[in-house]
């Protein structure tokens, strides 16, 4: 054999590898269309090229949800080791007890999400297209899970929904680059003492109003400072949990003690402390505020607050039971704390705002004594005679 032969076998050997390996484009051809139907695909993107034969036959190969078209399964779907790209506009519904699986442990395959991908199918996730450990969530993308679940596997996606009255239980984390929704009656469990939802840099908070559970006892198991528009609940009965800063529509801490971070905690709604022993977390000054600022009628729990802020200025906001206030008890302009017949107990007490505080208390003691109160405070009780204490 020559030289020049020696130097030329090699890559004529090469090239048959690569065009072994040559990758082909299928794109999708309309709405409603079956993945597992092969004239549902094809090499032109308007149907003038050809169909595949197999979805097993060349690992690699590109499956195209195009823009304005949906697909849903009408079977298993396991076209192993591809790369399934779903555009912006398009869709892909998974039903009845049907799955969709791109990878094996020996050929992984790819999910490149940037419309939607529907779970509907009471098959189990976490065997399916979640099992690529290369998928790509684009911002904007929606991955909605519509059965309910039970994860061991990381989720991670841009925007998560679940659909009304579904339940999903993970002992893992979720990490978010997008918003949660949690439809009516939906709820997300978070099992693990280190199972948190994770802000992957874009997150926008949770709408919708379903219910987390989280037993998590990391420093931040959901993200601090967003917004939480369902009801928040920190059940862990074995151990101590952080509350972290953020808006909340209900917040519930029943179960164990608890630790309330720095920062403002925003109740639109209800806020149940439960019995455990509170305390408060992160590096001094201490500066944990619970605020009160929803736009119907609200009741302050009876509870010791670090600062106490009344923003609601639309309803009455009553109190259940006597307030200790430790610091800053703030009455917003126009906005008014009813004590009815309960007390407001601090020592150390300071006020601020220009809003209205009202006791029908009989008590020697309805508020402390010797505090300067920047608030109208109204002595209202109908019957029985009131103790004004010292003050300014």
């Amino acid at each position: 054999m020559s030289n020049f032969t020696k130097f030329l076998v090699p890559f004529v050997l090469l090239f048959f590898v690569f065009a072994a390996q040559a990758q082909t484009t299928y794109y999708s051809q309309g709405v409603n269309q079956s993945p597992s139907v092969f004239g549902s695909w094809n090499t032109a993107t308007d149907g003038s090229g050809v169909s595949p034969t197999g979805f097993n036959l060349d690992i690699g190969d590109v499956y195209f949800i195009q823009n304005n078209n949906s697909m849903v399964t009408n079977g298993n779907w396991t076209p192993i080791g591809i790369t399934l790209r779903i555009d912006t506009s398009a869709s892909l519904t998974v039903v009845n007890t049907d799955n969709v699986i791109i990878s094996t442990g020996g050929n992984p395959g790819i999910l490149v999400l940037s419309g939607s991908y529907i779970h509907n199918s009471t098959a189990a996730i976490d065997n399916s297209i979640l099992g690529s450990i290369s998928n790509t969530y684009e911002i904007g993308s929606t991955f909605t899970i519509g059965s309910n679940q039970s994860f061991i596997r990381i989720i991670e996606c841009a925007n998560l929904t679940l659909s009304s009255g579904i339940g999903v239980t993970t002992t893992r984390s979720i990490r978010l680059d997008g918003t949660l929704n949690l439809q009516t009656g939906s709820t997300v469990t978070m099992n693990g003492t280190n199972s948190n939802i994770n802000n992957l840099g874009s997150f926008t908070g949770q709408t919708g109003t379903g219910t987390i559970n989280t037993k998590s006892t990391a420093t931040t198991p959901i993200p601090r400072s967003f917004t939480w528009a369902g009801t928040v609940n920190y059940n862990n009965t074995t151990a101590s949990q952080n509350i972290v800063a953020g808006d909340y529509t209900n917040l519930n801490g029943t179960g164990n003690n608890r630790q309330l971070s720095n920062g403002t905690i925003k109740i639109a709604n209800t806020f149940t402390p439960g019995a455990g022993i509170y305390t408060f977390s992160g590096i001094p000054p201490i500066t944990s505020t619970i605020e009160y600022n929803g736009t119907t009628s609200q009741n302050v729990a009876s509870f010791t607050y670090n600062n106490l802020t009344i923003s609601n200025t639309t309803s009455v906001v009553n109190a259940t039971g006597s307030v200790t206030v430790n610091n800053t008890l703030d009455i917003n302009n126009n906005a008014i704390l009813n004590m009815a017949t309960n007390s407001i107990v601090g020592s150390t007490l300071i006020t601020n705002g220009t809003g209205i505080i009202r006791t029908q208390s009989l008590s020697a003691t309805p508020l402390p004594s010797g505090r300067t109160w920047s608030s109208a405070v109204e002595f209202n009780a109908a019957t029985g005679g009131q103790t004004i204490v010292a003050g300014t």
